[in-house]
């Protein structure tokens, strides 16, 4: 009903007709046509009405502790996990076609989206897949100016700059355009409150008597400045510190230092960044998570955003923070550190090995190695590491524990169990990592390719096994993520936009600084003569991105096709109609022709048009609702009395929605 209203889904155009009465039906599927639900549609409805709060007519089922104990939700500590079982049939079929296909198509992507849901699985796909054959184009111009051009050339870095937003603007249209065919463009409309939301109170809407839950804003902005700010900003410090340390004591062990035991000192500094690494990753994943939670967000898409924000910043200031200072500072200053070095280096720090060899060409090395290591150890870790990992403890517990799997291949149930047990020791499925990974890999190739043109080409070839190598993951070495509804890649658009504008000033700046540079004359004075040059050239070229941005941004909107724009607003007036008649007339129900809504709420001088609306809607819901024979759920205050009948209800609803003809799902 909620989707039908707000046109979202792919409910069918005509309200839903009323069921027979669910105590009195055997097969309620013959009672309603379940057709055009889709089967993570389907999943995504029973886990609404499981982990729904009560206010919202759900269990309120949750695994979070916290929340059992602060709300009226159940669970806590006795459910350790909700998560769908694999559809193993599906699994095996999508691998092995997957397998012996150059690409994805709209009807392959679409059954995706039908299986696993718009948000984690379905969109992700679709922007990496876009994202690969996007790279074509650089790919073939960086491998032709590696070959044929010098580096930092600034033809190379104007088109990339022109790439990267022509890239950003027609995903925007891409988006679109999947949004518009999986019927979820605007879909926050029907977002429902996050079942980890913690409401301080449950208060009555003063317009529509809903049951609706209430968490000051205030107190999330206090969160937000004096534990989220002062958190974020002591670890960006400390990561800031620490890399920069790192590639300090690395830079002067290779290039400066002539004392003993060079050849081992200089791996000291890779060895403890690698091992310090993953535990100060681990530890701002939970820091970040925790933050989140305190900040309390009402839905899922505020939440998401603010959690892919602190992630963002981590794994920018990882990846790229090293090579941005030593593009930007230690290689044109080379020679002024070398002098420091030299009056307090010991004797260590000779004045023929001060600048030696650090020039244009230490950045290239660096951004080769960052990118090649970055993919091989991504392609490891992701796709063979937990391969290995599940079959090494499987010989462990055989040989060693000496434990035996107990046959249970006569008993459906038990064969049931023991396939859901290993399901839940598999990991949760982290779109944030994969999307992380994505925006990194981008990031390299906008920010730093000028310095390593060929930079493209690597990152083509590693997503052609990307977009099978996830695929294996997801179906092979994670749960089944619960699907959720989206109508683009969230909030990492915003992060490449981000990084694309970074990249204009970046890759400008180490054009200008290092075309045509001289090894003989000395860095620092080349960086101080260069310095005007290249704040002109970064103003004119940051203008001319957001010209170019701008004037993008309307070509797409103008692209829109007109089909998409007349049937969309022809659905949208129909049922703008059909809401406006059971909203004044309420003949849906037979009730008289006045909203239910008392009348000294509606004065025309007391109530905004937003105000208004939301009468409306609220009368077309609850009309709605009361036409296929159901409550909504803060309309009634019997509702509230009557847990046990709602329990049965749901049960029989979710038994419906499970069990379908030959049972399918």
């Amino acid at each position: 009903v909620l989707d039908w209203i707000q046109q979202v889904g792919n409910a069918p155009l005509n309200p839903p007709e009323p069921p027979v009465e669910l105590s009195t039906t055997l097969d309620y599927n013959k009672a309603v046509n379940l057709n055009h639900i889709t089967p993570s549609e389907r999943l995504r409805y029973i886990h609404n009405l499981l982990t729904s709060q009560h206010y919202e007519g759900g269990v309120g089922l949750t695994s979070d502790i916290v929340v059992s104990e602060n709300s009226g939700a159940v669970g806590g500590k006795f459910i350790e996990a909700i998560f769908p079982p694999h559809d193993q049939e599906f699994n095996k079929k999508w691998i092995t076609e997957w397998s012996h296909k150059w690409l994805l198509s709209i009807s392959d992507i679409t059954e995706i989206r039908d299986h696993f849901g718009e948000k984690v699985v379905a969109f992700y796909f679709a922007f990496l897949q876009y994202y690969f054959l996007a790279l074509g184009l650089p790919a073939v111009v960086g491998l032709l100016t590696f070959i044929f051009a010098p580096l930092y050339s600034m033809y190379y870095a104007a088109f990339m700059i022109i790439w990267s937003t022509v890239f950003l603007a027609f995903w925007q249209y891409t988006a679109y355009g999947w949004a518009v065919r999986w019927g979820v463009k605007d879909y926050f409309k029907t977002e429902r409150i996050r079942p980890d939301f913690r409401p301080e109170t449950i208060r009555e809407d003063e317009l529509t008597g809903e049951r609706v839950p209430f968490y000051p804003v205030w107190k999330r902005w206090v969160n937000f400045g004096t534990v989220t700010i002062p958190s974020v900003l002591g670890v960006i410090l400390f990561l800031a510190t620490l890399i920069i340390s790192f590639l300090s004591l690395e830079i002067f062990i290779t290039e400066y230092y002539n004392g003993p035991y060079k050849s081992i000192l200089s791996l000291i500094p890779t060895v403890l960044y690698s091992a310090l690494l993953p535990f100060i990753t681990a530890y701002y994943q939970k820091l970040a998570l925790r933050l989140n939670i305190l900040e309390n967000y009402p839905t899922d898409s505020s939440y998401d955003y603010a959690f892919t924000q602190k992630i963002f910043i981590f794994f920018s200031l990882v990846n790229w923070l090293a090579l941005s200072v030593l593009g930007v500072l230690i290689v044109p200053f080379n020679d002024i550190i070398g002098d420091i070095l030299e009056r307090n280096g010991m004797g260590y720090v000779s004045l023929s090995s001060k600048s030696s060899s650090l020039g244009p060409k230490t950045l290239t090395d660096r951004v080769f190695y960052f990118v090649a290591t970055a993919q091989v150890v991504n392609a490891f870790t992701e796709t063979f590491l937990p391969m290995l990992t599940k079959k090494a403890t499987k010989v462990i517990d055989e040989k060693i524990f000496k434990k035996t799997e107990k046959d249970a291949s006569g008993d459906p149930d038990a064969v049931y169990v023991k396939r859901i047990i290993e399901e839940l020791a598999l990991p949760e499925y982290d779109v944030y990592e994969d999307y992380a990974e994505m925006t990194t890999q981008f990031g390299f190739t906008v920010l730093f390719s000028v310095a390593w043109p060929l930079a493209p080409v690597t990152s083509f070839i590693n997503n052609f096994f990307e977009l099978r190598g996830d695929a294996v993951k997801f179906c092979k070495n994670s749960r089944r993520p619960v699907p959720q509804r989206s109508d683009n890649i969230g909030p990492w658009s915003v992060n490449l936009s981000v990084v694309a504008w970074i990249g204009t000033i970046l890759s400008t700046t180490l054009v200008f600084l290092y075309l045509n540079w001289h090894p003989i004359i000395p860095a620092s004075i080349q960086a101080q003569s260069r310095f005007t040059a290249i704040i002109t050239a970064v103003i004119i070229v940051e203008h001319a991105y957001f010209l170019l941005q701008y004037s993008l941004n309307q070509i797409v909107v103008s692209l829109t096709t007109e089909k998409d724009r007349t049937s969309g607003e022809g659905l949208k007036d129909l049922k703008k109609d059909l809401v406006k008649k059971v909203s004044h007339s309420r003949t849906i129900s037979g009730e008289s022709n006045e909203l239910s809504v008392p009348a000294d709420k509606i004065k025309k001088d007391g109530l905004s048009a937003a105000k208004l609306k939301r009468i409306h809607m609220f009368e077309a819901k609850k009309s709605c609702f009361e036409k296929i024979g159901l409550n909504h759920s803060g309309l009634d205050q019997k509702l509230r009395e009557r847990n046990s009948e709602r329990m049965e209800d749901a049960l029989r609803v979710i038994q419906a929605a499970v069990v379908r003809k030959n049972k399918d799902s």
